[in-house]
């Protein structure tokens, strides 16, 4: 396939797609859809990568089909449709392809596209995980360890990362030590467990450093920052958005000092800049409705000009018990302003945002999961200002108002 010497040679890698598409080889052409997504090779080109990719869904191939739904579930080269995408996947899964289990099992862990059914999303990544897709099995591992979907056993979940470890990944391996220094699943032994991730650290596996700086960072925070920057400096995004968290919740505490000499460990591509715009002021913006109005205030790095930057956006729809979901580009002032329900008496608008749809549906997950707090708004409000003021990466830098930055709980 193609794809297989990518990493040596982009302009052989398309050739050989090319000549394998145009000779009836569908999976040459799903390849080739995955190179026009990405831009690899060749100008990025979602809508002709879309259109390849149901050639081979149509043909059928079920890489194809995996790919034309993740297409369909984020909305690239067509518009978002997730009842569609979790048609792919089931196609994609009932034809053998691992991958599409593993996604259709997070539609419906989420409920995108369809009812939530944790145990459903729990068997098809199970699927996934004796089929061969390891990381379907940390994702089973994990379920396993917070009951979500099945019976909470931490053994069962210590079991599947020793055994995808024992496989060659190493974030299955640095949650094998995590777990010997936490005890979970496992007999405590937190020398063991620290020596198996410095272990990693040293042998340039950076899910081992990453791991270690989680760790160190709540004991002594200068020793599990060095093991994050090691990470970051590394290429690991693990590493980096460690960084980059800690340094957003010294920020929501008003320590800006602290804040920056954080980002400043970061590479420059990355690090968030300080925002400067004025705060804005709320109304109700459609009172028969009840909603309420607030602005997205970007500060998109080497973005020139700032308008046309899409921002994704949702809030949680208590009686619906679902996320709502939206997307718009900003206006030529960098500006994107969106609408939300008022809260009911004693009930929050909670909601988060990001960079791109991806960023957005990670964000809902940790939320449900439990691991992250979502912005609110209070309810019912008659003016508010509220600065919500975010970076290239999505990240809220600084709020004014009544409201809650989402972070770690």
């Amino acid at each position: 396939r193609g794809l297989g010497i990518m990493a040596k040679d982009v302009v052989r890698a398309l050739a050989l797609c090319k000549r394998a598409c145009d000779g009836g080889n569908l999976n040459g052409c799903a390849d080739l859809g995955t190179l026009y997504a990405n831009g690899t090779g060749v100008a990025k080109d979602e809508v002709r990568a879309f259109a390849l990719y149901r050639q081979a869904c149509d043909g059928g191939d079920m890489d194809g089909c995996n790919d034309l739904g993740a297409a369909c579930a984020a909305g690239k080269g067509a518009v978002k449709d997730q009842a569609r995408a979790v048609a792919l996947f089931k196609q994609a899964c009932d034809g053998g392809n691992v991958n599409g289990c593993t996604n259709l099992g997070k539609m419906y862990l989420n409920g995108w596209g369809v009812a939530k059914d944790e145990a459903r999303a729990f068997a098809l990544y199970k699927q996934a995980c004796d089929g061969g897709n390891t990381s379907s099995c940390i994702d089973v591992g994990g379920m396993c360890a917070k009951g979500t979907g099945v019976a909470k056993d931490e053994a069962r979940a210590f079991g599947l990362y020793k055994q995808v470890c024992d496989g060659g990944n190493m974030y299955g391996c640095a949650l094998v030590g995590t777990s010997y220094v936490n005890g979970t699943g496992v007999e405590k032994d937190e020398a063991h467990g620290l020596a198996l991730l410095q272990q990693m650290c040293d042998g340039g596996k950076m899910d081992g450093c990453t791991a270690l700086g989680s760790i160190w960072v709540m004991k002594d925070e200068a020793r599990g920052v060095a093991f994050y920057k090691q990470a970051c400096d590394s290429g690991s995004k693990g590493g980096c958005s460690s960084i980059e968290t800690l340094g957003m919740m010294y920020a929501l505490n008003n320590n800006r000092a602290r804040a920056d000499e954080l980002f400043r460990l970061l590479p420059p591509q990355r690090s968030p800049s300080t925002p400067v715009t004025a705060p804005v002021t709320l109304p109700v913006i459609d009172p028969s409705n009840k909603r309420i109005g607030f602005t997205l205030v970007t500060d998109f790095k080497n973005k020139a000009p700032r308008a046309n930057v899409e921002i994704f956006f949702a809030y949680y729809e208590p009686k619906s018990k679902s996320w709502e979901k939206s997307n718009q580009r900003s206006g030529a002032d960098g500006n994107c302003v969106f609408g939300v329900p008022a809260g009911r008496k004693g009930e929050s608008n909670t909601f988060v945002w990001a960079s791109t749809a991806k960023d957005l549906d990670d964000r809902m997950s940790a939320v449900a999961d439990g691991k992250f707090l979502a912005s609110r708004i209070p309810p019912n409000p008659k003016q508010q200002e509220l600065d919500l003021q975010i970076d290239g990466e999505g990240h809220q830098l600084i709020t004014k108002g009544n409201v809650q930055m989402w972070g770690l709980k």
